[in-house]
């Protein structure tokens, strides 16, 4: 069990650092080979995104309760679908994670 019978919650809030810190390296990853661009005027190509904006999409991606503004967002090139189908999975492991951290730092498990 990730809390230890609820006796240890800092392992999911270990967890939760965890996640956030792969979705930054994904996101800053699949940044430099397309996923991410900045949308362009009409008739203009895309723009691609620096590392800092890469890095709170990255952040965007992986923590639940804090949203990072960005104006980059996901290409339809096939890093980018992957970039959509992890976020999917990071955002559910992050609220769950957080979830657990919150239910083990309020006593809430335990097992008695």
């Amino acid at each position: 069990m990730i809390l230890g019978y609820g006796y240890r919650p800092s392992r999911a809030l270990l967890f939760l650092v965890g996640v956030v810190a792969a979705s930054v390296v994904l996101a800053v990853t699949l940044g430099a080979h397309g996923a991410v661009a900045r949308p362009a005027p009409t008739g203009t190509a895309k723009v691609s995104c620096t590392v800092l904006e890469r890095v709170s999409i990255g952040l965007n991606l992986g923590e639940p309760l804090v949203a990072p503004a960005s104006q980059c967002d996901t290409t339809g090139t096939a890093a980018g679908d992957s970039l959509v189908v992890l976020r999917w999975i990071l955002q559910v492991s992050a609220w769950a994670l957080a979830t657990l951290f919150v239910a083990g730092f309020t006593s809430a498990v335990r097992q008695t």
